[in-house]
């Protein structure tokens, strides 16, 4: 990845990262923060792009979170990956409980049903997916963000996405090679990083991919080390996440 990117340099993304562990061994927003869990799993999702071990001191500060603090899907999802990551046991049936539970809840949000079936696949839960799928539509979306979320809850309930949804995503491509929200709408990362997963899902690609290599770069700040959501805003962990994860997939898959 950073062979052929002489504005990219794996060294000043590892800084911007370390910088931002806290003594806890947890990683936050800024360095003057305390530690979250959401923030720790952008920063362990960097790691592993950037082939770096998990400091020690992470790892403790991960083994200390308790499940039962958190009961939202995707706190749930997150914490599960950061155990994956070191490689620990998953706590299955106390897991399957909590879902169980959270599935009969009488509002539940995409966002919510998108993680719990992150959650069924990583667990193999496959009893609880037809639960699930009863209460997901799959052909009403607003936003790039949707319609990624949509795309997650199809690979569990094993069915397609709508035709129209591959030129839908083309049409949120700007002139400036980032995708918005929706057609017509300004470029941010993450909705860039939700179109590539989605035209790769879709096996199809970004009208312009040069352009979008481009946005991509521009939202990169190299005096910090890191990604924006957008040329000239503030570097954070999870743009940073995305900025690396659409690079890669552009040299990869497109």
């Amino acid at each position: 990845m950073f062979q052929d990117k002489r504005w990219l340099k794996r060294e000043d993304i590892l800084q911007f990262v370390l910088a931002r562990k806290r003594q806890s061994g947890g990683f936050a927003m800024t360095p003057l923060l305390p530690a979250t869990l959401e923030d720790t799993y952008h920063a362990v999702k960097i790691l592993k792009i950037l082939a770096h071990p998990i400091p020690s001191s992470t790892k403790a500060y991960i083994a200390s979170l308790r499940w039962s603090d958190y009961y939202l899907p995707k706190n749930l999802y997150q914490l599960a990956i950061l155990y994956q990551a070191m490689e620990q046991v998953l706590p299955t049936k106390e897991l399957s409980e909590t879902i169980r539970c959270i599935l009969k809840w009488k509002k539940l949000s995409l966002e919510h049903l998108t993680y719990l079936a992150r959650l069924l696949k990583l667990l193999n839960l496959g009893m609880l997916k037809a639960t699930l799928c009863q209460r997901i539509s799959f052909d009403r979306w607003r936003v790039l963000k949707e319609l990624y979320h949509i795309m997650d809850c199809t690979q569990v309930c094993h069915i397609s996405l709508p035709q129209k949804a591959a030129s839908w995503v083309k049409q949120c491509q700007n002139g400036d090679g980032g995708f918005g929200f929706m057609p017509h709408t300004s470029s941010f990362l993450e909705n860039t990083y939700y179109a590539l997963k989605l035209m790769l899902y879709l096996k199809t690609k970004p009208e312009n991919i040069r352009q979008c290599r481009q946005f991509i770069r521009y939202c990169y700040v190299s005096s910090r080390g890191g990604f924006a959501r957008s040329p000239g805003g503030v570097v954070l962990l999870e743009s940073t996440y995305y900025g690396l994860s659409a690079l890669k997939m552009l040299e990869i898959a497109f």
